[in-house]
């Protein structure tokens, strides 16, 4: 992200792919003052701790202090199955402006308002003021349906699915470009699978969407345009991996233990090891308890 933040910069000193200034939009204005406000609010709160593993404040005294990821002999929790993508981003940024809950608060909130932000791509035509207002919409519903999550803690939950939709967006805006498409999709796979292992959902669907306006925007007939995007797809969801793979190699490299959370098949049958028919079924039954109640605060959110 930062290599590209400044190669960025580079082209616009050297005034390399210019872009036309559109003007300033209303929902240009809508954003600014209701992140400042936000901002404002987070850097005066509390974090909220919903569960002890995810305890990231921990993670990021520690990055701040110690300035080296944690091995086998620290005395902290698991760190071997969420790959420190965020952690790593909010330490960076408490080292600029200090360290406080709130400060880690907006470092995340940050992330999260440039990939809102960047849903606004999909505008064809930026003067029709009722498309623009249906996204200011969604993006103030989502915090009235965001019961669970909230922004008040550093959970990486709703971090997940805002950065998929910014490469949704990305994709969608540079449907006649099909080298950016790529190097959109490679960009936000690999910063999805450095969030949370279970980001792989979203990378697949990042990569379907590829393959499809790859194979629907470009020249050619059916089979050559489903055969080169496929091609293309497959390469960049590769290039968009390496990362993710690289931080396996460092997890088995430095642990030496498994953690419940790992994706791995090893991992798995010593999870389900001693458990049976009973349990799933039993899991099953809460599933369905869960989201059939009315009570429930993802159900709360619709009325």
């Amino acid at each position: 992200m930062c290599f590209f933040f400044l190669l960025r910069l580079i082209f616009i000193v050297l005034q390399i792919g210019k872009l036309p200034f559109e003007g300033i939009h209303y929902f240009d204005v809508w954003m600014v003052v209701i992140g400042l406000t936000v901002l404002h609010t987070l850097s005066q709160s509390i974090l909220i701790h919903y569960d002890n593993y995810s305890h990231w404040a921990i993670i990021v005294k520690y990055l701040l202090t110690q300035r080296h990821l944690p091995i086998a002999g620290d005395s902290i929790i698991s760190f071997t199955s969420y790959p420190p993508a965020t952690a790593l981003w909010i330490t960076k940024f408490v080292s600029w402006v200090g360290f406080n809950d709130g400060t880690m608060l907006v470092a995340q909130f940050l992330l999260i308002w440039a990939s809102l932000y960047a849903l606004f791509a999909v505008l064809r035509d930026r003067t029709r003021s009722m498309n623009g207002f249906f996204l200011c919409f969604i993006i103030a519903i989502i915090n009235v349906f965001n019961i669970a999550i909230r922004m008040n803690n550093l959970l990486v939950d709703f971090v997940l699915p805002v950065v998929t939709a910014a490469g949704f967006a990305g994709i969608y805006a540079e449907r006649k470009h099909p080298l950016w498409q790529c190097s959109i999709t490679a960009l936000f796979s690999a910063e999805l699978l450095l969030v949370k292992n279970s980001g792989t959902m979203y990378v697949v669907m990042l990569v379907a969407y590829l393959l499809y306006s790859l194979a629907t925007n470009h020249e050619g007939t059916r089979w050559q345009r489903w055969f080169c995007s496929l091609a293309l797809s497959a390469f960049t969801a590769v290039i968009g991996f390496l990362p993710f793979f690289w931080w396996n190699q460092h997890v088995h490299n430095t642990f030496t233990t498994i953690s419940k959370h790992q994706i791995s098949a090893q991992a798995y049958q010593q999870q389900l090891h001693h458990e049976g028919n009973a349990v799933v079924i039993k899991i099953g039954h809460r599933f369905l308890d869960q989201i059939l109640n009315w009570r429930a605060l993802s159900t709360r959110g619709f009325c």
